[in-house]
């Protein structure tokens, strides 16, 4: 929890106390390495404010003064430990399946994904945001902890967590079933009417069908 705050808060003001708790448990735990660090934040941030060494700061580092370290920083530490607290504080929350239907980069160059669970879920995220992420495809299905905000009637969903699943690529959302009614030989594509009398447009090896064929597919909102 104490590598999550420090992770959330980038203001050092804010973070002595953070710094000094967390290294007092990882000496707890024998992670001299690494509580020497925290401890080198903590008096580095606070002689670059011209601000007294705490007590408390004295009575650690002498728990650790015979020790030493080539660590310069603790990242390590926290891709071992934050997921961990994300997990305990999440805990209550259900995982959520959902399907990526779209990629794309935004005109700053920044990659995009969006996900939905095919009726009432959808929502774009970056592709940086979650690295157990990072090579999903179109079709995948993702496990997700959501957070719910409402707002004037709508509801917007927030990922928290999130994961990879062993389910089959588009496996979540709803069989469809149409008839086609229309083949665009020229352009190849496909035009079919649902059972709820919805039109569908699609591109297709158009030797494969024939008018009055039914098809099945995945309906996505």
């Amino acid at each position: 929890m104490l590598c999550m705050s420090l992770k959330l808060e980038s203001n050092e003001d804010f973070l002595g106390d953070i710094h000094l708790n967390l290294a007092k448990s990882l000496i707890a735990k024998q992670l001299y390495a690494n509580a020497i660090v925290e401890l080198a934040i903590y008096k580095k941030h606070r002689e670059k404010r011209d601000w007294k060494l705490s007590d408390d700061y004295f009575k650690v580092f002498a728990q650790v003064s015979n020790h030493s370290t080539d660590l310069k920083n603790n990242s390590k530490l926290f891709k071992e430990f934050i997921p961990l607290a994300e997990e305990y504080v999440y805990q209550d929350l259900e995982w959520t399946d959902l399907v990526l239907i779209d990629t794309w980069k935004t005109d700053k160059g920044s990659e995009k994904y969006k996900f939905s669970d095919g009726s009432k879920i959808e929502f774009s995220i970056s592709k940086r945001r979650f690295k157990s992420l990072a090579d999903t495809k179109i079709g995948n299905i993702c496990e997700f902890k959501l957070h719910v905000v409402n707002n004037e009637g709508t509801d917007r969903h927030m990922a928290l967590m999130a994961k990879k699943s062993n389910k089959k690529d588009w496996s979540i959302l709803e069989d469809e079933i149409a008839v086609i009614d229309y083949i665009n030989k020229e352009k190849k594509v496909i035009h079919a009417i649902t059972t709820e009398n919805k039109e569908l447009f699609f591109n297709a090896e158009i030797s494969k069908y024939k008018i009055n064929d039914f098809i099945t597919g995945k309906r996505l909102l």
